[in-house]
């Protein structure tokens, strides 16, 4: 099988906690990608925002200006490098 280094991104787009919805939505947009980190201030990750929390919070009629705390998904699953897809998806369950 395959090492997860071998197929993962490694140019990780990242938004800080203190970062908004607007951000995040223009970030994405901008990239052309469909997540985005949600980093620490020592540059942790702690969640995720995807395009569905972007969708749900829209239709929840969040504004720009949201606290990206409020609609990231938890918790971020980290796995190393050399671990193969199989072995990620167990270790996530």
């Amino acid at each position: 099988t395959t090492p997860l280094s071998k197929i993962a991104t490694r140019d990780v787009a990242t938004l800080t906690k203190g970062g908004t919805l607007g951000t995040a939505v223009r970030i994405m947009a901008e990239r052309r990608i469909s997540s985005i980190l949600i980093v620490d201030d020592a540059g942790q990750p702690i969640g995720i925002v995807t395009e569905r929390n972007v969708v749900q919070a829209m239709q929840a009629g969040s504004p720009h200006g949201e606290s990206i705390l409020k609609i990231m998904s938890l918790p971020v699953v980290s796995v190393p490098g050399g671990m193969d897809s199989q072995q990620a998806d167990h270790e996530s369950e």
